[in-house]
């Protein structure tokens, strides 16, 4: 078939004065965005999703003449309204009598149910130093130090156990003193919370260099034998607080042994230095440049010998160190 000139004509005008679809720029999709609490967790822009009343009515036999009916009412779980889940309402679908029962009246239709959030929690931000710091019911006379960018830790939920067993709060319990031969009150308790801490003296021979931090001692018990015939010794416990770059100046133990565990510190920063026994010149017994020195962590357990001189040092800029101690009283001061 010939086509004819007009007909060219006519297809290179539509040709020209047609125009080409541009194409448009592509548009960015949103992220969907969440909203979070303090604590890190998704508080708004869920999703959903909608269950047919029908689907939560649990399916039971209506013509078995053997075993039990059951209902063909819909059972749901309490909606958890704070995360948005909800009943939807509409019109029934019923014909006859039943319609003419619930008339205008709207029925539920569904239940709006929230969907469990892929978010993954927010990452919250190291505490600085100008945050104010929670407040505590009762001051910790000795207690760890926090360590920085955790949280303190929950005290433990002892409901259960509590319902189970009695539990006493105070520092007294009825146990057998064999001191005295006899069943007695007597304390076995100590809370940190109520020792009373008292400052270190700083030593007279302490170098400027050294600084001027000392540290931090309670008492816990102090415990006498009953006489020269008591088989048993007496003893004192408490703990001992040293601050970052604290230190407790070089001291002799006499005729008693003291035994040192400590609790919590930056690893090998804290220093134990032992006095030379053969280094007379020191009138303390412990001379720096003589002194066998240690460096220790928590776990780790230490003791001085009667009649030696030891030193310990904080040598860590952030972290304190806790230790609890126990001086072992010799025979003739029992």
């Amino acid at each position: 078939k010939k086509s004819t000139g007009d007909d060219d004509q006519s297809d290179d005008e539509g040709s020209k004065t047609t125009p080409k679809p541009k194409k448009g720029k592509k548009q960015k999709k949103n992220k969907k965005r969440v909203g979070f609490s303090p604590k890190g967790i998704p508080i708004a822009n869920r999703d959903y999703e909608t269950v047919p009343i029908g689907a939560l009515v649990e399916n039971s036999p209506e013509d078995e003449e053997h075993g039990p009916r059951r209902s063909r009412r819909a059972k749901v779980k309490p909606l958890e309204f704070w995360r948005g889940e909800k009943m939807n309402f509409g019109a029934h679908d019923e014909e006859g009598e039943l319609a003419d029962v619930f008339g205008n009246m709207p029925i539920v239709t569904g239940i709006q149910k929230a969907l469990p959030t892929p978010y993954k929690k927010k990452k919250q931000p190291a505490n600085k130093g100008n945050s104010k710091k929670k407040k505590v019911g009762r001051k910790s006379s000795a207690s760890v130090a926090s360590t920085p960018g955790k949280e303190e830790e929950e005290e433990f939920d002892s409901r259960t156990l509590r319902r189970k067993y009695k539990i006493l709060s105070g520092e007294e319990a009825y146990l057998w003193d064999d001191s005295a031969d006899d069943t007695a009150d007597l304390k076995i308790i100590a809370y940190a919370s109520e020792l009373e801490p008292s400052d270190l003296p700083i030593g007279a021979a302490r170098k400027k260099s050294e600084g001027n931090v000392a540290g931090k001692a309670a008492q816990a018990f102090n415990i006498y034998s009953s006489g020269p015939d008591d088989p048993h010794v007496g003893y004192v416990m408490g703990n001992l607080l040293l601050p970052p770059k604290g230190i407790k100046d070089s001291e002799s133990v006499g005729p008693c042994s003291q035994t040192f565990t400590v609790c919590h510190c930056q690893p090998k920063a804290l220093e134990v230095a032992y006095g030379d026994p053969d280094d007379h010149a020191a009138g303390d017994g412990f001379d720096p440049k003589s002194a066998q020195r240690f460096l220790l962590g928590p776990g780790d357990m230490f003791r001085v010998p009667p009649g030696n001189s030891y030193r310990l040092e904080n040598h860590s800029e952030k972290t304190d160190c806790l230790l609890t101690w126990t001086i072992i009283r010799s025979k003739i001061q029992s």
